[in-house]
């Protein structure tokens, strides 16, 4: 018997739950102004489509710049800390510090420094999601198997060849773990920032619904933002694959 792929599987998953949605609201006559059905929301979204596509590129364009700074940052910091660690007793503490602030406080200041432009979502997306891309890089260079490091000394590895070929690719599997939390965490960062102050964006788009108490364009702001999350989480998961395809072809024969 085929093992059914996992890609259906979610597909699957996903309609069952939307045919269900659908169901409860009809079955129990639930108004549209407490939970829209599904098919309102999709109604809604298809009768403005300018406006549901113009905010979330907007949104999608913080998300992927602010991803994308969290990451190249997150790694740089990550091998540091690693490399040097009396650098990791004096910078890490204050990293960890920077973590316990809600960012929701910090983007007011953001907003009247950097205006109401992109920049200052850039920059809460970005503080957001880098965290785990430095505790992972770190911790996945330091996790490296000493038998490893061994052997490259013995084949008269030096430094830089030894991370290369050793370290960053051991590596790589737990680093590609940040990546991931900090892809979910990036949308969290970009819908923060547009709460505080914006004019465009899936943010902006939910408290416009909020204050018109229009429910079915708020269901529809945060299934775009499910949307984009989902998308860039699966494109970093399409990143690993071709990346590091001998550790997915591993997790993939232990969960078949």
């Amino acid at each position: 018997m085929r093992k059914i792929p996992r890609w259906l599987e979610a597909v699957l998953v996903v309609t069952v739950t939307i045919g269900l949605w659908e169901l409860i609201v009809w079955a129990f006559h639930v108004k549209p102004f407490i939970v829209p059905a599904p098919s309102l929301v999709v109604k809604r979204i298809i009768a403005q489509p300018g406006l549901f596509l113009g905010n979330s590129w907007y949104t999608m364009q913080e998300i992927a710049v602010g991803f994308a700074a969290a990451v190249v940052v997150g790694v740089l910091l990550g091998v540091l800390l690693e490399s040097w660690p009396w650098l990791a007793r004096t910078v890490y503490p204050l990293l960890v510090s920077t973590q316990t602030i809600p960012k929701v406080a910090l983007a007011p200041l953001f907003i009247i420094w950097f205006g109401f432009d992109m920049t200052p979502k850039i920059m809460i997306t970005f503080l957001i999601a880098f965290f785990p891309v430095i505790v992972d890089t770190a911790g996945g260079l330091a996790s490296v198997d000493p038998e490893l490091l061994r052997l490259a000394r013995v084949m008269q590895g030096n430094a830089w060849r030894t991370f290369w070929k050793v370290r960053l690719p051991s590596a790589l599997p737990q680093m590609f773990a940040g990546f991931k939390v900090a892809s979910t965490l990036a949308v969290v960062g970009a819908v923060v920032g547009e709460f505080v102050g914006a004019d465009r964006g899936l943010g902006w788009l939910l408290i416009q619904a909020n204050g018109q108490a229009d429910t079915s364009l708020a269901f529809a702001a945060v299934l775009l933002m499910a949307i984009v999350g989902t998308l860039l989480f699966e494109l970093v998961v399409l990143a690993e694959r071709l990346i590091i395809p001998w550790h997915t072809t591993a997790q993939s024969e232990r969960t078949a």
